[in-house]
């Protein structure tokens, strides 16, 4: 019985130590995430024409083609709340958006195509490999948790990272107020 107890508490301690550091899990950060919504996948091709103000527009420098996406149609995605350290306001905040994942899937994104150059509203620029778009752990939000983002408040669209995210690790990364994506 001594030899069963000292196995059992060995167990116990091995696995909240696996757990405490991680263990062999992915290293990849998980969001802390709730599915506000399933969503409509939208066949790439059939974006239906912005019935309001665009707020994305999405460029593939090879070809020119342009998609324009409002706010109506990128909530009609998957759309994931996530609750993160926003460290430009420093504190945990709650971001409503589409998963980056899901705005590829749906835009589509052109053969020959390695990075994404997103451009704000200020002309400022971010620039992204396609890696570290589908990581998982990119969220283009729609609102925060005071609702829909103002201009003044890195609206109407932004980006964030899931806490732990490498990608985010890059302050120059974080961009908001974004006006359009281009594929390059």
């Amino acid at each position: 019985m001594a030899r069963f107890k000292r196995a059992f508490a060995a167990a116990v301690i091995t696995l909240l130590a696996l757990t405490a550091c991680g263990g062999d899990a992915d290293e990849t950060a998980t969001p802390s995430a709730r599915v506000v919504s399933e969503g409509e996948a939208l066949p790439v091709g059939e974006i239906p024409e912005p019935q309001g103000e665009p707020v994305l527009y999405v460029f593939d420098s090879a070809s020119g083609d342009e998609v324009r996406l409002d706010l109506a149609t990128l909530e009609r995605l998957r759309l994931e709340e996530w609750t993160l350290f926003e460290p430009f306001v420093e504190r945990d905040m709650a971001f409503t958006g589409v998963p980056m994942t899901t705005l590829l899937d749906t835009v589509g994104v052109p053969d020959g195509a390695t990075e994404v150059v997103f451009d704000a509203l200020d002309d400022y620029q971010s620039v992204f490999t396609l890696e570290e778009l589908r990581a998982g752990d990119v969220l283009l939000a729609t609102s925060d948790d005071e609702g829909r983002m103002p201009i003044d408040r890195g609206g109407p669209i932004r980006i964030v990272f899931a806490d732990g995210s490498v990608a985010g690790e890059n302050p120059n990364l974080w961009i908001w107020s974004i006006r359009d994506m281009t594929f390059r």
